[in-house]
């Protein structure tokens, strides 16, 4: 995170207790990532705060004195900012050159020019979505933070300029704050990506912590002059009457010990309750930013701010946050790579050892060296631009070089890493949009044209979208198109609505149900209709293992059944010959956190049999039947031909049929569709004729 100017150390200005509270926010935040501290991730809410304070301050402060200066202000945030990040982007890359394969290394090369030029949050949130990779296998993913205050200090200053000149005091400060927290809560339930990463939706956090600086700037001030001196002996007088006079006169700052414990009260709260989902931060975040407000509004001699806060080594641990922050993120994202998990108990905490290690020398050797003292100022900042501007320049080499596949130590692993890579491959086939004008963009369609009258429609959730690729295959050397019309999480049942989704969010989702429904039976061409879904999960609220999944996806069991019966009666009384394809047998485990790799040894994958999978199933599979019986394609049948033998996982070659724990790589897709799929398309099952 950023910070204000070190120089303020040496005068009034300096608080020891934000320190603290950089301590605070850090270590909440290390919390969450390596050992699932439920509302850890707020700490980045509360360096927003600070971050919004400390730069406020810094400006108002010497526009105040007339020697504000655009030129030294960013100068100054470049030798704060850039010698850690340059050292940390450089070495992740590096690693990456060892430890990851040449998509991944991609990936990583985009990922660190991104870093290097502050837009980590819009390339996240491009990349953000249903299939999107899992969190731990992006070691810099933590840098979308540091991309949103980049791009609130590039705006910023000139808007706090802007107030100062035309004497529009505080006003413009809660313009904007405003605008920016009611798109916050505009966005959080209908593009929840979009809200988490976008600087417009997260700058009201920042702005609260300037509206403190500027409350609490001097009241010499001809702009920005504070009145928080009086409020705080008007609010003190009242609690005194309240209180009892005598004892409480005898405290003259009672008044920001309220504020001081009831701020950090609530980031307790945030801390220990507030839960990672989709929707934040939404109006959830409201409840660490205002806590975080509180404690730097109650000022360095409050209570907890003195006594917790200002602690010598709370505050030591504050001067090193940044470089922690950096540290922390990469080394247990490539200890989770190279583990294929969550790194163990004890590996985390030599992680979080070496992260502080490596903080400390970050600070001392290169930051503090670099940031502080007068001399040579101006070939400090030149020299640190152009290290960002190369180091940024080589993720793009990275990238443009395909992340370097020829590399030698990676040749073993390529077959492997190029199942990988292609995932959930529909890059086959085009022209959707030309088939059906009118689709709307939230649906996945994808068309395979043949150049048959005779179309098969695959529609779904994301089992759909995986079974597309192997169906789409096996229909082009049978000469019939094939289209998907899917969408993740989403059974396309009339009627159908989730039971925790907010009225919005449902009648969204029906919108989006009827079109999928609609396509498919106003196109003549589509004879046979594959519908394929995650199934159980939906009623169960839980995956293989039982671990719930997320709570937007769970319907009662009396409508998932009664809804796909309607839907299959409907798309059948228009013709359509109806197929429900069961859901894959899925894993114990991510699959892909068990092959070998590069500085990997890899552990094998639990044993998955026949009856564990018809025990999770069995209760759906009886639903199936009653519904559409003989057009019932059971998936478990090929995935698990013998009772007690292992259900297949990898090919004979070794290579893995599945991207994830559920869902099937383009390996499996082809599998499925020459196994389980072709007989339907050909014989119809046996029951007749083909297309």
């Amino acid at each position: 995170m950023n910070y204000e100017d070190r120089r303020l150390t040496s005068d009034s200005y300096y608080r020891p207790d934000i320190d603290g509270l950089r301590a605070l926010a850090v270590l909440a935040v290390i919390g969450f990532h390596y050992w699932r501290v439920k509302g850890g991730f707020v700490g980045v809410d509360i360096f927003f705060v600070i971050s919004g304070f400390l730069i406020g301050r810094l400006i108002l402060n010497d526009l105040s004195r007339d020697r504000f200066s655009f030129l030294d202000f960013y100068a100054r945030r470049i030798r704060r900012i850039f010698p850690a990040l340059i050292i940390v982007l450089a070495a992740v890359l590096a690693i990456g050159w060892a430890a990851l394969f040449a998509h991944e290394f991609e990936a990583l090369g985009r990922h660190v020019f991104g870093g290097a030029a502050f837009i980590a949050n819009i390339l996240y949130w491009r990349e953000s979505g249903y299939f999107d990779g899992d969190a731990s296998t992006k070691p810099l993913l933590h840098l979308w933070s540091l991309g949103v205050e980049e791009q609130f200090y590039l705006l910023f200053p000139w808007l706090l300029y802007l107030a100062w000149k035309t004497r529009f005091r505080n006003a413009l400060l809660l313009i904007i704050l405003a605008v920016s927290f009611t798109a916050n809560l505009a966005l959080f339930r209908r593009l929840p990506e979009a809200d988490f990463y976008w600087p417009l939706t997260r700058f009201w956090e920042l702005l609260v912590g300037a509206a403190l600086a500027a409350a609490l700037l001097p009241s010499d001030s001809d702009r920005f002059g504070s009145q928080w001196s009086g409020i705080r002996n008007r609010a003190t007088a009242i609690l005194a009457v309240a209180c009892g006079k005598n004892k409480a006169l005898n405290h003259e700052r009672l008044t920001d010990d309220i504020l001081s414990v009831a701020g950090l009260i609530l980031i307790a709260l945030s801390i220990g309750f507030i839960r990672d989902a989709p929707g934040y931060p939404g109006y959830m975040a409201v409840i660490p930013v205002a806590g975080t407000a509180l404690v730097v509004l109650a000022g360095p001699q409050s209570c907890l701010n003195r006594r917790l806060l200002s602690g010598r080594w709370i505050v030591r641990l504050g001067l090193i946050s940044y470089p922690l922050y950096l540290w922390h993120w990469p080394i247990f994202s490539y200890l989770a790579i190279i583990e294929g998990g969550t790194p163990a108990r004890p590996l985390r905490l030599a992680a979080f050892g070496v992260s502080v290690c490596l903080a400390i020398l970050t600070y001392k050797l290169v930051e503090h060296p670099l940031r502080f003292g007068l001399r040579a100022r101006r070939l400090k900042t030149v020299l640190l631009v152009v290290s960002m501007i190369i180091v940024g320049g080589s993720g793009l080499y990275v990238k443009s070089r395909h992340g370097f596949p020829e590399r030698a130590h990676l040749q073993p692993y390529l077959p492997t890493a190029e199942v990988l890579r292609r995932g959930l491959d529909i890059s086959n086939s085009s022209g959707c949009r030309g088939y059906a004008p009118t689709m709307s963009p939230d649906i996945n369609c994808q068309f395979a044209d043949a150049g048959s009258e005779n179309t098969v429609a695959v529609i779904g959730d994301s089992h759909a979208i995986s079974a597309y690729y192997g169906l789409a295959n096996v229909n082009s050397s049978l000469g019939f198109n094939t289209v998907l019309v899917a969408r993740s999480a989403l059974p396309p049942f009339t009627g159908l609505k989730k039971t925790h989704l907010s009225p919005e969010a449902q009648e969204s989702e029906t919108r989006i149900t009827s079109a999928m429904i609609d396509t498919v039976l106003t196109k003549k061409d589509i004879r046979k209709v594959f519908i394929v879904t995650r199934g159980p999960v939906y009623f169960t609220g839980k995956n293989f293992n039982g671990r719930p999944v997320a709570r937007e996806l769970y319907v009662s069991k009396s409508d998932f059944e009664n809804c796909l019966k309607r839907t299959v009666e409907k798309l059948s009384e228009a013709g359509k010959e109806v197929y429900i394809v069961t859901e894959v047998p899925e894993l114990k485990e991510n699959v892909a956190l068990h092959i070998l790799r590069p500085l990997r040894r890899p552990k094998p994958m639990s044993r998955l049999v026949k009856s564990e999978v018809l025990e999770r199933q069995g209760e759906y599979l009886q639903m199936l039947d009653r519904i559409a019986g003989n057009r019932v394609i059971k998936t478990l049948d090929v995935f698990c031909p013998e009772p007690e033998e292992e259900c297949l996982v990898f090919s004979r070659d070794g290579l893995p049929l599945y991207v994830d724990d559920n869902h099937l790589s383009y390996l499996g897709s082809e599998f499925l569709a020459e196994q389980a799929l072709k007989k339907y398309l050909t014989d119809n099952g046996g029951q007749g004729d083909g297309l």
